[in-house]
């Protein structure tokens, strides 16, 4: 059983639930919450979704419970980032270019897709990696990722940034999986030479 710090609570993005925990939607539904096909789910935490429909404090209790030990059963992933010495370079310079703090994130979207995201602050819960030879460029992780994508590496491929999630556990996410394949790059990441 997967021991994670970061559990599901009120202030957690129903996206990053639905990404991470695919059959959550069936347990939202089975509440009365349709929050898997509804529009306001892309940036509403559950608190906000929990706000719209009218449920006793007892089944949001229950809720709370229900997702947490469907979290809990997800399969151990090693809570690590591999960035590639390339790919830490190639960060640096997009971030020195667009005159960025030297901090990115990787967080999930309103598409739900991973996305890596330039950021000015470190929550204090959050996983910092980086590449010893590029210690200045920092890469944060939620803990609540750390299920879905602990064992990365983040590499350069044809001068795009990617992620190579690791292959256990492999389409047991919403996202479309590409195990055979190359993985899709970061969405919006930028473009560069290979250094």
């Amino acid at each position: 059983m997967g021991k994670y710090a970061s559990l599901i609570d009120k202030s957690t993005f129903i996206r990053e639930i639905l990404v991470i925990l695919p059959h959550a939607s069936t347990i939202l539904t089975a509440y009365g919450i349709h929050c898997g096909s509804c529009s306001y789910n892309a940036s509403e935490t559950l608190r906000e979704g929990l706000e719209r429909h009218i449920i006793s404090d007892e089944e949001v209790e229950n809720l709370m419970i229900d997702l947490n030990l469907l979290y809990r059963e997800l399969p151990p992933r090693p809570p690590n980032i591999s960035i590639a010495k390339e790919a830490a370079f190639l960060l640096k310079k997009i971030t020195v270019e667009s005159g960025s703090p030297l901090l990115c994130s990787i967080v999930i979207d309103e598409n739900q897709q991973l996305v890596l995201d330039v950021t000015a602050m470190r929550p204090a819960d959050h996983l910092v990696f980086f590449h010893k030879d590029v210690p200045d460029v920092h890469i944060i992780v939620s803990p609540f990722l750390i299920p879905y994508i602990g064992g990365a590496e983040l590499s350069v491929r044809d001068g795009r940034l990617t992620i190579d999630l690791p292959q256990n556990g492999c389409c047991k996410t919403a996202i479309s999986c590409s195990c055979s394949s190359s993985p899709p790059p970061f969405k919006g990441e930028g473009e560069g030479e290979g250094l």
